[in-house]
């Protein structure tokens, strides 16, 4: 997941052996197969993060200045790859708010039967990068200065949070 979201703008050119080229869907987001991120949320789930894990991350870091947000942050990798939805109320049928489009390029719309307090964006490694207060029911959002890339928006609202997977494009 780390490899497919780092280099998520160089995926296009990726090519390999017959069945590595079987692996990439060749578009940005998701990247892969949906077979490919199946096999990978299973291996995911199967084998937690160990020490060793944490070590090499932190050696890695030392050395090249960046890390692997889904060793420091294993739960970040259903909350991007898995289903992101979290509905506050009875559940899907009552969800609280949407979001759209997705993936969005320019500019991203935000609706909600309820007053939305606040929405924040965050980047893949959990830095908050925007935050707003509409106070209204419904926002819209400028990307235009945003990387590609998957990003999570943080909407609540008197009723409850909304998280879903944001795939800028």
């Amino acid at each position: 997941f780390y490899m497919i979201t780092r280099y998520e703008d160089q995926i296009e050119h990726w090519t390999y052996s017959e069945y590595g080229n079987a692996m990439f869907d060749h578009n940005t987001y998701p990247g892969y197969e949906s077979w490919v991120i199946d096999m990978l949320m299973a291996w995911h789930e199967s084998d937690p993060v160990s020490q060793k894990e944490h070590l090499r991350n932190q050696a890695v870091y030392q050395i090249q200045g960046n890390r692997n947000p889904f060793v420091d942050h294993p739960e970040w990798v259903e909350k991007i790859w898995g289903d992101t939805t979290v509905y506050a109320g009875p559940g899907p049928a009552g969800n609280i708010a949407r979001m759209y489009p997705n993936p969005a390029s320019n500019m991203v719309h935000i609706e909600s039967a309820y007053d939305i307090q606040h929405v924040e964006v965050y980047s893949a490694a959990g830095m908050l990068l925007r935050h707003y207060a509409p106070g209204v029911r419904s926002a819209s959002i400028c990307l235009q200065n945003k990387a590609p890339g998957v990003y999570i928006v943080r909407i609540k609202t008197t009723e409850g949070v909304f998280r879903h997977k944001l795939i800028i494009k």
